[in-house]
């Protein structure tokens, strides 16, 4: 009998359970009899995110961005596993893509990882995701990730780019020096045919004497440069006649190149013969031969450079954008012995006629400039808008911290 009525007391509890257990919503179900873990589900739009947060990086820093990936898929995954999901408002979506827009306004690319991390400190804080200690290694993996990707300290890239477009001007100068021990005379600036229409380019001339005399084989000097064979060779330009800071894609095949002589009577490129060094009365080391002119790149094959007059309109200016097209402050320019200086392009178009004509020359003390370039007053003032911008929105989630302790939420 006493078994009897435990098993009928068993079985009525098991039925008072399970009467209980089907009275309830599935949300206390699920308090009482918790379901095991199950792995994360992403929608398709999670997808597309998670693939664009991670091209992003990648195409803004390149191999670095990797590590930026690491950092957001970390990110992700402690989103992804809390216990309740954040929810925004709209006026916190409203004020993250403001942060993102001042950072990428003020810091440039940089302004995406800057902002980010503005943003995501202040979620930490705010939806009390995480403890002070776990926010502080937040904050440290970031700095050291920043300070990963700092570039190390080999030398200014740009200080890199014009000693090799030095360089460049040097092995042209050397080829000019080589044709004349040859020929006793510089290259013409241009061969013309029997009617006075330029044929082929002194830099085609210089070919064997800087090294290029298989390309200069190639070269059939029956017909014009633009010929059915020698316009094969439009992409086929010798690194010599390339600076490293002129950004020239090639269009159609064809290269260009902005190392041109300056041409017309006077200079050491005449129109209609050829010099040497005899003939010019100012010295080789104080007459200029070539120089760069990022301003008129033309294809490296076309028997073409640039006249004196419209050289002097161009390399004299205090136009702020103007002087750093070459490099920042000037300009490489190769003279009759073989040296290169960079000139700013702030010296008058006096002092450069003298440096470029045959019959003049002067000294380093004697050159006269322009008036410096005024800041942009508007630029100023934009820069300083940007960097309040910034700051306020920066500083301004406090504001929402300070009510949280106001009602005794706490923060950490």
């Amino acid at each position: 009998m006493r078994k009897w009525m435990c098993s009928y007391s068993n079985s009525l509890t098991t039925c008072n359970m399970a009467e209980t257990t089907m009275s309830q919503s599935p949300e206390d179900r699920s308090i009482i009899d918790p379901s095991p873990n199950k792995p994360m589900q992403f929608r398709l739009v999670h997808l597309i995110y998670i693939t664009s947060i991670l091209a992003s990086p990648l195409v803004l820093f390149g191999t670095w961005g990797i590590l930026i990936c690491c950092f957001w898929i970390f990110v992700l995954y402690q989103c992804a596993t809390l216990v309740e999901p954040v929810q925004f408002r709209l006026v916190h979506l409203i004020y993250i893509t403001s942060m993102l827009a001042s950072s990428l306004a003020l810091f440039g690319p940089w302004g995406v990882l800057i902002g980010g991390i503005i943003c995501f400190f202040w979620i930490f804080v705010f939806y009390q995701c995480a403890t002070l200690i776990e926010v502080l290694a937040v904050i440290a993996s970031i700095v050291i990730l920043i300070a990963l990707m700092l570039p190390v300290n080999t030398g200014h890239p740009q200080a890199r780019r014009r000693i090799q477009c030095g360089n460049n001007l040097k092995q042209i100068g050397l080829g000019l020096h080589n044709y004349h021990d040859v020929y006793d005379c510089f290259p013409p600036a241009s061969l013309a045919d029997e009617q006075g229409n330029p044929m082929h380019s002194w830099r085609v001339l210089i070919l064997p004497y800087i090294g290029e005399q298989t390309l200069y084989a190639k070269y059939d000097f029956s017909e014009p440069w633009d010929g059915p064979n020698n316009i094969k060779l439009l992409d086929q330009m010798p690194a010599t006649f390339a600076c490293p800071d002129h950004k020239h894609p090639p269009t159609k095949g064809v290269q260009h190149t902005s190392y041109l002589a300056i041409t017309g009577e006077s200079t050491v490129w005449p129109d209609d013969r050829v010099m040497t060094f005899s003939e010019i009365p100012a010295g080789p080391s104080n007459t200029v031969f070539a120089a760069e002119f990022e301003e008129r790149p033309i294809p490296w094959l076309k028997p073409e450079d640039i006249t004196l007059t419209d050289a002097l309109e161009i390399i004299s200016t205090n136009n702020p954008a103007q002087l750093e097209l070459n490099h920042p402050g000037g300009r490489q320019v190769a003279f009759g012995d073989g040296s290169v200086q960079f000139k700013p392009g702030l010296l008058t178009k006096e002092t450069w006629r003298s440096l470029i004509q045959i019959d003049q020359g002067i000294a380093e003390a004697d050159y006269e400039y322009l008036p410096e370039p005024v800041p942009s007053t508007i630029a100023h003032y934009n820069l300083i808008l940007r960097i309040i911008i910034f700051v306020v929105l920066m500083l301004l989630p406090l504001g929402w911290v300070a009510e949280n302790r106001r009602r005794n939420r706490p923060i950490f």
